[in-house]
């Protein structure tokens, strides 16, 4: 079992007080920092940081899609998200439900 690190513990207590006074997403302040958004989010649970008060809609987290009935494949996410995306789904459409996926799972 890992030990508790402290200095680490209140490098993202400093990393997650700085998030909640920017106003940024989550997303957007990960980007500007080069830090990677799933370790942010772990740290934002372990730590018991809420969300922003002014949280997006659910719509906000979708991107649009259209129905087809075509061969598609499952992808599971470590977040435990699972993805039916469409064998012929491109590269940019893939790469844009993934990204939503992420951010809807912090």
């Amino acid at each position: 079992m890992a030990s508790r690190d402290p200095e680490r513990e209140k490098h993202w207590q400093s990393v997650l007080s700085h998030w909640q006074q920017s106003g940024q997403t989550i997303s957007a302040f990960c980007q500007q920092r080069h830090l990677i958004q799933p370790t942010f989010c772990y740290w934002q649970r372990k730590l018991g940081f809420a969300r922003q008060g002014k949280q997006r809609s659910p719509a906000a987290t979708f991107v649009p899609i259209a129905l087809i009935s075509e061969p598609s494949v499952e992808v599971v996410l470590p977040t435990g998200v699972t993805l039916k995306l469409p064998l012929a789904a491109g590269q940019e459409q893939i790469t844009r439900w993934l990204a939503a996926a992420r951010a809807a799972a912090c």
